[in-house]
């Protein structure tokens, strides 16, 4: 069978110069004498071969070289374009693939009796049956869809690519003959293609300008074969002048080799014209570069570089985020630091793309990053890697998994986590563990080759809406006993415990209760210190809380602060102040908790109507306690001198309460802080 692949110049023109590529053997000079002229027409019958070959091949709107028909070899060097191989001259899209006529075909003549019956059909006006025989065999091997208008991959609506007017398309076809014409492939190339330019809209409402290559032409043309879910980078070049670069992924699905033609080649490549694509190299994508600058840096690998690196994407965009984490080993090439770093990110379930702030691993702008291997993240690795780094804090502790089971085990005591979460943030993977009866998780890192618990906001008041807390407390220590599970935290600059034990403290006592059993003796104004009493069974109540505390799952720290604010919100509330809101500010809303951020308490005069905020304070040593809870107030002035909700704050308060515990008297001392 014929090379599909070999150029056919159309019928020839003025007489061409000696040294051609389609003189036949039996034309060059020899023993039986000089070589017989080529075949040639004038240039009336060339415009009409065009003009016909135009009219009847022109397909759904798309001139024929953008239809992908096949063309004939020019009578005469038939015989040689059975022998010529497929990467030694150039060939246009048209040129590759053109339908199989349904009737029979007919027996093939010698060199000079097809050239006369062609000749002869020419006159006629009708396509040579010979060479329709030979069109049949030469399409035996092609897939019908490749026979037929190639599909156009691009998003958006359909858009019919633009027409060349008539003489336009002459022009372009002329080009492109007379460089096909002028001899081999450009040194160094792959493959030569003649195609022409469509435009297509995107979703963003933006044109671009793009060329189309069948799968299989490109396959056959270059002798490169495209595997299966592998990224490739092309590097082409438009009419011999213009460098374009394009990535496309060996798939089943995929039949086409779409060029996107750069914003800034407009002029050059315009839709309709026919052009010079020359293929000089195809290389396994592995590499991509940085984008943005500062907090913005960016390294994004897309869908089909992940899927060449054996992600299955399509299977991860339909996960849960946790089932969506990807490892990933990347090498800067623009780093004197050319060692593997291994980051990780979570697929986006829309485009299946993953976003990297990659600046964490202090890559930057325009560098360039290989990608060296990718692996689905799973929690079972993170706890094989877990106990390979574990110390210091987490020297005592290991991690293990059965089934979906996981155990946080301590001094070989275990603790079955009642829900555990894998997740990501800024290139590192962490862990939370919901062991009962903390509120809080246990959230474990792993950055590079060591281990970081933490204190963390319940995952779970996360996904129901709470917005997440900006502070977690580093673990100092865990440890086992009869008891339960006791775990060491820095909330500041204070060292608190927190333990599993089995008692609970129960209900809070409501704030009408508690101002109900608390008495104030004013001062004479009201920066002073004030005489208060609390009766003794608000006094039993107090002392209770804070005994069972030391083996509840609520820290005494933030205990003993919860019932500070009560106490001394009560008390306030005596020297003509309403209170409209516990902690106002804080993100996730106003609330009792004691964890909550912002100043404690917004309150209004009975009698003015002024508002006013406080902080209120349980410390042992008072004075210390209302100093530093002076110097906080003010600092956040500019964030609290108005609410969303109840419009400008007057002034704001601190007051500092002296209790002993057993004692059921004490003193609240006031001062402004703003």
């Amino acid at each position: 069978m014929e090379d599909r692949y070999s150029e056919r110049p159309e019928a020839a023109g003025p007489e061409q110069p000696t040294a051609r590529s389609d003189v036949r053997e039996e034309d060059r000079p020899g023993p039986e004498g000089p070589p017989r002229e080529p075949e040639t027409h004038d240039e009336g019958e060339l415009g009409r071969l065009r003009a016909e070959i135009s009219e009847k091949y022109h397909c759904d709107g798309r001139v024929v070289e953008e239809c992908g028909e096949k063309a004939q070899p020019s009578p005469g060097v038939e015989k040689d374009a059975k022998n010529a191989p497929a990467q030694g001259s150039a060939a246009s899209v048209e040129d590759l693939e053109r339908p199989a006529r349904t009737e029979s075909p007919e027996p093939r003549q010698s060199q000079q009796g097809a050239g006369e019956i062609r000749e002869s059909e020419r006159q006629r006006g009708d396509r040579p049956a010979a060479e329709d025989a030979r069109l049949r065999e030469d399409n035996n091997d092609l897939p019908q869809e490749q026979i037929e208008k190639p599909p156009l991959e691009h998003s958006g609506k359909e858009h019919a690519p633009e027409i060349a007017e008539p003489s336009q398309a002459r022009s372009a076809s002329e080009t492109a003959i007379e460089s096909a014409k002028a001899g081999s492939e450009p040194s160094g190339a792959m493959g030569t293609f003649h195609s022409t330019a469509y435009r297509v809209g995107g979703r963003d409402g933006h044109e671009s300008t793009r060329f189309d290559i069948p799968e299989a032409t490109f396959d056959k043309r270059t002798q490169f074969h495209f595997e299966e879910e592998k990224t490739y980078e092309i590097a082409f070049k438009i009419d011999g002048a213009h460098d374009v670069k394009t990535t496309h992924t060996g798939s089943r699905d995929s039949t086409h080799v779409v060029i996107t033609v750069p914003s800034e080649l407009s002029k050059d490549v315009k839709p309709g014209e026919k052009h010079v694509l020359t293929v000089e190299s195809v290389t396994e994508k592995r590499t991509l570069t940085v984008s943005g600058e500062g907090p913005t840096t960016r390294l994004t690998p897309q869908k089909r570089a992940l899927e060449s690196l054996g992600i299955d994407v399509d299977a991860m965009k339909k996960a849960p985020e946790e089932e969506r984490l990807v490892e990933l080993t990347v090498r800067n090439l623009s780093s004197e630091d050319k060692s593997e770093k291994t980051v990780y990110g979570r697929v986006q379930p829309g485009e299946g793309a993953m976003p990297l702030s990659i600046a964490n691993i202090g890559a930057k702008h325009n560098d360039v990053l290989e990608l060296v291997s990718a692996r689905k993240y799973t929690v079972d690795r993170f706890v094989d890697q877990f106990n390979e780094r574990a110390g210091g804090a987490t020297g005592n502790v290991r991690l293990s998994l059965e089934r979906d089971r996981l155990h946080l085990e301590v001094d070989g005591r275990r603790f079955e986590a009642k829900h555990h979460e894998l997740g990501v943030h800024r290139l590192h993977r962490f862990l939370n563990l919901e062991v009962e009866p903390f509120k809080h998780d246990i959230r474990l890192w792993i950055e590079g080759d060591r281990v970081a618990p933490k204190l963390a906001q319940s995952s779970r008041l996360e996904k129901e809406g709470a917005r997440p807390e900006p502070i977690a407390w580093r673990i100092k220590s865990f440890a086992a006993s009869e008891r339960g599970l006791e775990v060491r935290f820095a909330m500041g600059d204070r060292t608190v415990t927190m333990r599993s034990g089995q008692e609970s403290l129960g209900e809070k006592m409501s704030m009408e209760e508690i101002s109900e059993k608390v008495k104030v003796v004013p001062g004479d104004r009201l920066e002073a210190n004030h005489q208060i009493r609390i009766e003794d069974d608000l006094a039993s109540y107090i002392n209770d809380r804070m005994a069972r505390a030391k083996w509840s799952n609520s820290p005494y720290f933030l205990e003993r602060g919860g019932i500070g604010e009560d106490l001394g919100a009560a008390a306030w509330s005596k020297m003509g102040y309403e209170e409209l809101e516990r902690h106002p500010f804080d993100r996730n809303g106003p609330g009792r908790d004691p964890f909550k951020n912002g100043t404690d308490a917004l309150s209004r005069n009975r009698k003015t109507g002024e508002l006013v905020l406080v902080e209120l304070r349980w410390w042992r040593d008072v004075d210390a306690g209302l100093e530093k809870a002076v110097k906080e107030v003010r600092n956040r002035h500019d964030d609290e001198k108005e609410h969303p909700k109840y419009g400008r704050i007057s002034g704001a308060y601190v007051a500092s309460l002296k209790l002993d515990l057993g004692s059921n008297r004490g003193e609240l001392h006031v001062k402004r802080a703003w």
